[in-house]
């Protein structure tokens, strides 16, 4: 999909700056989400298929994730959408797509440090449940 992304925003970006290209894009993907998360919930076997620990409170989410997810919506998907958008109208669609590869590299990096400098104590542990506490 990011490549579709890329190759279709690069006409696009001489017309409209990135910005306003990416915050197109994220409202019609909203949409997009919005129907397909209604659509899936009206399924009890889909939302088990989909998240079989959630025991029919599927669109809860944990206290203690909500800045893990804040962190990668923000820096993984709005910053580095925008970013790769912006480079898109200087470099050509591969170059552009080969850079976007490091983005998972750059989250581990990341999450390597704030675990390291001890941002979530609660994630030193083995037990993976305690993050989210």
């Amino acid at each position: 999909c990011t490549s579709l992304y890329i190759l279709l925003s690069k006409k696009v970006l001489k017309v409209y700056p990135p910005i306003q290209v990416t915050a197109w894009s994220y409202n019609i993907a909203a949409v997009f989400m919005v129907v397909l998360a209604y659509l899936s919930s009206l399924s009890d076997d889909l939302m088990n298929f989909l998240c079989p620990d959630c025991q029919g409170a599927t669109w809860t989410i944990p206290t203690g994730a909500v800045w893990a997810l804040a962190y990668a919506i923000v820096f993984n998907s709005v910053i580095a959408y925008g970013l790769i958008t912006w480079a898109n109208q200087f470099a050509t669609g591969t170059l552009v797509i080969g850079y976007s590869v490091l983005q998972p590299v750059t989250a581990a990096l990341l999450t390597i440090l704030l675990l390291g400098i001890g941002a979530f104590p609660n994630c030193s542990h083995s037990d993976g449940e305690r993050c989210l506490e």
